[in-house]
């Protein structure tokens, strides 16, 4: 047998103890130094793990432990899973142990916070810890990415938790710092780690973290975040249960919590404010005040106060309404100055590398509403202290806009909703400081308010809002669109890096569609025929390089409508782009994929900025027949297929701007009120009836005489259908009119509640 070498493992010990019974010199290390040299080379210390000495396995921290962990705590979730479907429901005896989930919430929120809670009532004047004995016990969170509580207060119907003051989020940083999170992963993997581990310390001590969101995640410059626990779920249960008492017997409850289901996962809020406000259900104050919060800004906040449009040319005679259409700074300054200013501020960037500071980013406009130009509105109704800190640092009352028609020509930022709902606005608190003025078409500060509210929510202002409302809070914010509009602004070019709680924010990347004002003619009134033997209408396709698709537009041969067409972009235009490419913000999103889509279109008064020539077919239509020798003369400016072009203009900004649903088309419910014309037909289809009833006298006995019109009809409806050949000649087409034999059921009662209406039927129109 040979001998073994080195280290020799065997599974049967029984054939090693032959071996070395056999021939023990092979155990002789002297015999071969090869063997001798082997075992120094396991001569290394080796550490090991306390579970090893312990006795256990030691694999605790391999990957097959870890998988043999999570399988493990699978089977046992899925496990309680089932019992808690199968079991608990249909099993009497067994009590789940329970409490209140106050006491619930009361230990965990100690177990976290680390600090007991003070009880407070109205017996108890103060909450001083030095005052009769209380106790009173401040400790810091058992993890650290939790936001530490001050303090955990009692009352009798309250719970109260103190939090410091924290001055960023993570939504601060994602709206108005995108920069700060761009260029790794990283750092969005730290700030997620950070998270999961508060909401592993908030699980272990049985506290539930909450529907978390942006706003919940505190904070700082170097990315370190804590969380802030959201409580209000606690309460929701038992609100729910409170709520669903009166429904769950309601087949209409049922309907209405599918439905709200429906809309919460498609925006519904803002969707219904959008077709609200398009509509007219909502006010254009009330839609820009909701706009505003959307994008963060604050009611008295210096920083970002809301905005609104100055929608008066005060500096005019007696005002004019202002050009929506720009921008107050563009209309401020002029087109000569923001150009120069681009241009400059493009040429500082170049020479500077792409890596000046970010005042040489090339922009137009640097803010809608700076804090000064706040301050200045508000000076009379601000402590003089607060002016001289952060308008002038020496009080000169002089210096300030004494009129409105000098406020708006010294400002270029926008205006503020005070000066729509607040006559005391215009009143000093400052003795050396007079009245603020206003025009001399109002007779006080009451009148003025109410007359600037009534000029913003005029037909003139709703029918161009919509570009304001794409300058400030739209797509012609970013890209060709703002350089075209030379509405570049500064905050959102500038990749700064540095937090902050303010700042211009972009809430639409689509265009906002536009207010639905109605025609300015009656539409009760059918429009005048006008003869003519030349009345032919002609089908022109129009191609849109900006749409994919077909665009109908129909136009006359007498009256061309003609659209000018839109000038390619201009090399300036391309150099402006450039320049704003050069950035390279890493943390700047795609633009979405364009949608192809149907979009018909028209060279009426409603002219698409991106339209092009219509391109004639050879194919022709005629309008009205050469017999007739008429023409439809159709009112001023109106356009047929406007409402068309509206509709698809908003499905497309809900769709690719909102990310929501197109609408339903939905039949409106309203009842229409009962007319003369009802009560008429009716009668004219009594007498058909009563003359089919003569003819059918035999076959009609049966009836009683006091039967209902709707009785009688279809009786004699069926028998006009089935004996055809009794009706006299003479009487067959009357019948056939006053009765509509023929007519299919789903047509002729499709379209009316026949329990609602006085008539049996409706008369097709052309009858």
């Amino acid at each position: 047998m040979p001998k073994a070498r080195g280290i020799h493992l065997c599974g049967n010990t029984d054939f090693f103890a032959e071996i070395c019974s056999e021939d023990p010199s092979w155990l002789d290390e002297d015999r071969d130094p090869r063997t001798a040299e082997k075992k120094k080379k396991l001569g290394y210390s080796v550490a090991l793990d306390n579970g090893l000495l312990q006795g256990h396995s030691g694999d605790s921290e391999s990957l097959i432990g870890y998988m043999h962990n999570v399988a493990k705590q699978n089977y046992k979730n899925m496990w309680n899973k089932a019992c808690r479907t199968y079991v608990q429901p249909y099993e009497k005896l067994t009590k789940v142990p329970s409490m209140q989930a106050l006491d619930a919430l009361k230990l965990s929120l100690q177990k976290v916070y680390s600090c007991s809670f003070l009880n407070v009532t109205k017996a108890i004047t103060s909450v001083s810890p030095s005052k009769e004995s209380a106790n009173f016990v401040v400790g810091s969170p058992t993890c650290p990415n939790i936001v530490p509580a001050d303090a955990l207060i009692e009352s009798s119907d309250m719970i109260y938790i103190l939090l410091p003051y924290v001055q960023y989020s993570l939504y601060d940083a994602v709206t108005f710092s995108p920069a700060k999170l761009a260029n790794s992963h990283a750092k969005v993997l730290f700030i997620l780690y950070n998270v999961l581990q508060a909401m592993k310390a908030c699980h272990q001590a049985g506290l539930s973290s909450g529907a978390i969101s942006l706003c919940n995640i505190a904070l700082d410059e170097k990315l370190c975040s804590q969380l802030r626990p959201n409580f209000i779920d606690y309460e929701t249960p038992f609100e729910s249960v409170l709520d669903s008492k009166d429904k769950v017997n309601s087949a209409t409850g049922v309907d209405l919590v599918k439905c709200n289901r429906m809309c919460a996962s498609c925006n519904s809020e803002l969707k219904e404010l959008v077709i609200g406000w398009i509509h007219g259900r909502v006010s254009n104050f009330d839609y820009l005040m909701y706009l505003n919060k959307l994008a963060g800004r604050r009611e008295g906040d210096p920083n970002y106060h809301p905005v609104l449009p100055w929608v008066v040319d005060f500096t005019t005679k007696n005002g004019k309404f202002r050009d929506l259409k720009k921008s107050k700074f563009r209309l401020n300054k002029g087109d000569k100055q923001l150009e120069f200013t681009y241009e400059m501020t493009k040429q500082a960037f170049v020479a500077g590398g792409g890596s000046s500071d970010q005042l040489h980013v090339p922009h137009h406009i640097s803010d809608v509403l700076s804090d000064i130009t706040y301050y200045v509105y508000k000076a009379r109704r601000t402590p003089k202290a607060v002016l001289c800190n952060h308008v002038r640092s020496q009080w000169e009352p002089n210096e300030y806009p004494a009129s409105m028609e000098r406020m708006q020509g010294w400002t270029p930022d926008e205006c503020i909703p005070e000066f729509y709902t607040d006559h005391t606005i215009f009143k000093s608190i400052h003795a050396d400081m007079p009245d603020l003025d206003i025009p001399s078409w109002c007779s006080s500060y009451e009148d003025f308010i109410h007359v600037h509210r009534a000029l913003l929510e005029s037909r003139d202002v709703s029918q161009d809002l919509h570009h304001w409302i794409d300058l400030t809070f739209g797509y012609k914010l970013t890209g060709k669109n703002a350089i075209k509009e030379k509405n570049v602004c500064l905050h959102l070019v500038d990749n700064h890096t540095n937090l902050t709680c303010y700042g211009v924010v972009q809430l639409f990347d689509q265009p906002h569609p536009k207010r639905l004002l109605g025609p300015g003619y009656s539409l009760y009134e059918a429009p005048n025929i006008v003869p003519s033997k030349h009345n032919i209408i002609e089908m022109t396709i129009c191609d849109k390089d900006s749409v994919s698709g077909l665009v109908l537009e129909a136009t006359a041969c007498e009256s061309h409508w003609t659209s000018e067409k839109v000038s390619s972009v201009d090399d300036d235009l391309e150099q402006g782009t450039e320049a704003l490419d050069a950035l390279g913000s890493a943390g700047k999103n795609n633009e979405p994929a364009s949608i192809p889509s149907l979009q018909v279109s028209s060279a009426g008064t409603f002219s698409s900025e991106n339209r092009a020539p219509p391109v004639k077919s050879t194919r022709q239509y005629k309008g009205v027949s050469d017999e007739n020798g008429g023409k439809i003369s159709l009112p001023e400016g109106f356009n047929p297929i406007q409402a068309l072009e509206e509709l698809e203009k908003l499905d497309n900004f809900l769709v690719r701007g909102l990310h929501s649903t197109i609408l339903p088309v939905t039949e409106s419910e309203k009842k229409l009120t009962l007319s003369l014309l009802d009560f008429f037909q009716r009668d004219i289809q009594a007498l058909g009836v009563m003359m089919a009833e003569i003819i059918f006298a035999p076959k009609i006995h049966t009836t009683a005489p006091n039967a209902s019109v709707k009785e009688r009809y279809y009786l004699v409806r069926n028998l006009s259908r089935h004996h055809m050949k009794e009706i006299p000649t003479p009487l067959l087409q009357t019948l056939e009119s006053l009765l509509q034999i023929h007519t299919p059921d789903d047509f002729l009662f499709g379209g009316i509640n026949l329990e609602e209406q006085v008539k049996v039927f409706e008369f097709p129109p052309d009858l």
